[in-house]
This record gives structure tokens, C-alpha cells and sequence, in this order.
């Protein structure tokens, strides 16, 4: 048994395609992981430091905890949701969606809505805010007295068992996605191997990650 290393493929090789699609389809993979992680994440937390939810008490300390739950959630949707939208990446093969239960597929476009319309947008209802006028109540006609300020109505989280749902539905997207991927990564590597090491991969192990504000100027290779 020797030592493995590694080269990378080319892009321009006779399976480009192939080999576009398969990177593309590792990523939706990642971000479904990290879903997964962000919901696992999101329950210790509520176990260890919010196991009353959802009554959190307003102490400074549990009010820190409840503001950290939030992002967590936010970003675990936002992950999964882009692991369903395409754009300059290949979307998720349709037939992964298509063959959910009735009872997922309710909950995944649940999701594509609180993404959209609550999370990346304020376009529903679910946020709201409103002007109030506070006035004495012994004298409500005294106007010198009147002010005015703003009240609001904003779900902020759905709590564990949105949460605990979230990660079954990723963990399930991703098994049959990583199946999908299997398959074709076999299928690739069978045809690889009719050709040489040099016909098909660089000289040295990969590619050198450039700056962030770089790479974001950069549409995505495709």
C-alpha cells in the first residue's frame, strides 16, 4: 500500500462538465452540512442555557443567550435555502425535493418562505412596526403632554422544535444528495481512467485560494 497524493483536475479536460457539475453539487453538500451543524449547535446551547424556553427569563444573562439563538437559526436557514437556489451554481437536483413526504415537503417551503420573506426580506407581516401616541391618562386632551414613539411586532425565533425539524430535513436532503453524488463521481472516475495523469490534472496538488475581496468580484467558474 503506498502514500496517496493528489493533483487537480483540469477544468478544461474532455469532462469539464462533469467535473463543474460535481464541484458545484459538493457545495450545496457543505452548506447542508453546515446546517446541520448550526442546528446542533442551536439545541446544546438551548439545553445547556435555555432549557425553560420558550419562557426566558429577562435577566441580562438569559436575554444574551436568546440573542445568540437567533443568528444561529438565521444562519442555518439561510444555508439550507442555498442549498436549494440556484444562480451562478447548479441547483439541487430536482428530484431530491420532488421525493419528499408531503409532511417535509410543507416544511421546506415553510423554510423558503421564512427565508424570503422574513429572514432575507421584510416583505410579511411577521415583522411590523407602528407609531404610538402616549398622552396623560388623567388628562388625555392635554397636548403638551402628548409624544409619540414606536412599537413593534417581529418573530425572532422559532425555537427547538423548528430547529429539530430543520436538521431532519437537511440530514435527509443530504443522504440522498450524497447518494446522487456517488454515483457520478464513480462514473467520472471510470472514465478518467483511459487517459493519463497528465491529460487530465495539474502538475502541482491545487489551486491558491486568492484574497476574499478578490474572489468576491469574481463570478463563480462554471
Amino acid at each position: 500500500m503506498g502514500t496517496y497524493v493528489y493533483r487537480a483536475l483540469k477544468a478544461s479536460c474532455a469532462y469539464k462538465d462533469d467535473i463543474s457539475e460535481l464541484s458545484d453539487l459538493r457545495s450545496i453538500e457543505f452548506d447542508l452540512h453546515q446546517t446541520i451543524d448550526y442546528c446542533k449547535i442551536f439545541m446544546t446551547l438551548v439545553n445547556t442555557h435555555a432549557p425553560q424556553w420558550p419562557n426566558i427569563p429577562h435577566d441580562d444573562r438569559s436575554q444574551v443567550v436568546y440573542m445568540a439563538l437567533v443568528p444561529i437559526q438565521e444562519a442555518a436557514v439561510v444555508r439550507y435555502i442555498r442549498a436549494n437556489k440556484g444562480g451562478a451554481r447548479r441547483n439541487l437536483p430536482k428530484e431530491i425535493i420532488a421525493g419528499l413526504s408531503a409532511r417535509d415537503n410543507e416544511l421546506h417551503n415553510f423554510i423558503v418562505d421564512l427565508r424570503d420573506k422574513h429572514i432575507a426580506h421584510c416583505v410579511s407581516a411577521a415583522e411590523t412596526y407602528f407609531l404610538k401616541l402616549y398622552f396623560l391618562k388623567e388628562d388625555p386632551q392635554d397636548t403638551d403632554h402628548w409624544s409619540i414613539g414606536w412599537g413593534g411586532n417581529k418573530h425572532m425565533s422559532l425555537g427547538p422544535d423548528f430547529m429539530a425539524g430543520l436538521s431532519n430535513l437537511a440530514t435527509l436532503v443530504r443522504e440522498r444528495l450524497l447518494e446522487v453524488i456517488k454515483i457520478k463521481d464513480n462514473s467520472l472516475l471510470s472514465r478518467l481512467k483511459h487517459h493519463t495523469l497528465g491529460d487530465v490534472s495539474y502538475d502541482e496538488p491545487g489551486h491558491r485560494l486568492q484574497p476574499l475581496e478578490v474572489l468576491l468580484r469574481t463570478r463563480r467558474p462554471g
